[in-house]
């Protein structure tokens, strides 16, 4: 038996070291929200389950980055924050702040930014 396997990133795991909890928290959920899928790597488990895999295992993998450059190419820091502007411009001020102080963070060297990317793994029987 060949093992089936899939994997994919779940974007509401994303960790944004801030100290503006309550923006970083928008901030992830206004990204994920661009997916139809977006949490889609907490579902595997279940998903694999339902359509009769067995000896399912689900490894976590994180994807760690220190440089606010990789984070833009990634999930487009930028433009997540014009969005959230655009749609809530009584919070322009408040995240250009958030992200001025993550630019801030990247120039002292302290920048973190970190994916959850999990693997599924099951046999057909």
């Amino acid at each position: 038996m060949t093992p089936e396997f899939f994997v994919a990133i779940d974007f509401d795991g994303t960790i944004i070291n801030s100290s503006d909890r309550l923006m970083t928290r928008q901030v992830i959920h206004a990204f994920t929200d661009r997916f139809p899928q977006g949490q889609c790597g907490r579902y595997l488990y279940r998903l694999f389950r339902q359509v009769g895999l067995e000896e399912v295992l689900i490894i976590p993998k994180t994807f760690l980055f220190t440089e606010i450059e990789l984070a833009e190419q990634l999930i487009g820091l930028s433009t997540v924050v014009e969005s959230i502007s655009a749609t809530n411009p009584e919070q322009s001020e408040h995240v250009a702040k958030w992200l001025d102080d993550l630019k801030r963070a990247n120039n002292e060297n302290t920048f973190f930014f970190m994916l959850l990317g999990m693997i599924a793994v099951g046999k057909k029987v």
